[in-house]
């Protein structure tokens, strides 16, 4: 390669000799037939440092990395029912906790749901799995409900939930010891909202409704659905 460089600077050298003895067929003759020693050398010189420079920038351009993918702020532990209220934009929310949930899903009430799933429940401290969920009016495209399913695998549409009462009881009992320090006795209904349903409170805390559940077989006989729900809502 150095060789094939050095032939094509020392011919381009010749050309441009040649270009300016045009008048002289003589000299130019004599020229193009004695290329010196010394002349091939620095061809050669010229040439090597031109290939060096050439490749140098290629050996030293930095190696390029994939950005981390942002951070599941739900899986963090963010507590929705303090940080969200209803009516707040999709842009607003997910400023607050990410764009990076796990599902979504076209639900009731002519609504979008979004869900981010975490292994353990750091918000009130069950060490349970679940999702948390933000859910919003597909029309305004503003928040109505947000909230967490604790004791749930899955999503919104479909989960599995593998624990018993015993578990559910001891994390609700958690939730309950939270939510009470944060908005103060709740109030209990006089007949339950649901079929499975082992305990329910709400709280108003001015302009939402805060509700918490827990049950087995929620919903309908032999359902299989053992959970917690906490949610911040509009009132319905």
């Amino acid at each position: 390669m150095k060789r094939k460089l050095a032939f094509i600077a020392a011919a381009a050298l010749l050309m441009t000799a040649g270009c300016g003895k045009i008048n002289d067929p003589a000299a130019e003759t004599e020229e193009n037939t004695t290329v010196t020693e010394a002349e091939t050398t620095t061809a050669e010189e010229t040439s090597e440092t031109a290939v060096e420079t050439t490749a140098e920038p290629t050996a030293a351009a930095p190696e390029t990395t994939s950005e981390a993918p942002a951070e599941n702020k739900a899986a963090a532990g963010i507590n929705v029912l303090s940080e969200l209220r209803t009516g707040m934009t999709e842009d607003e929310v997910f400023s607050i906790i990410g764009e990076n949930y796990d599902y979504k899903s076209d639900v009731r009430y002519n609504s979008m749901e979004y869900d981010y799933s975490f292994a353990s429940d750091e918000v009130f401290g069950t060490g349970l799995s679940g999702y948390m969920f933000a859910e919003f009016d597909s029309e305004s495209k503003q928040l109505i409900c947000c909230g967490y399913h604790i004791g749930a695998v899955g999503n919104v549409d479909e989960s599995e939930h593998p624990y018993g009462e015993d578990k559910l009881a001891e994390g609700y009992a958690k939730v309950i010891e939270k939510l009470t320090a944060d908005y103060g006795d709740g109030q209990r209904p006089i007949e339950y909202s649901g079929e499975g349903i082992k305990d329910e409170i709400s709280w108003s805390d001015g302009s939402d409704q805060l509700w918490a559940i827990y049950g087995t077989d929620l919903w309908g006989k032999e359902s299989g659905v053992n959970e917690m729900i906490v949610s911040r809502s509009i009132e319905r």
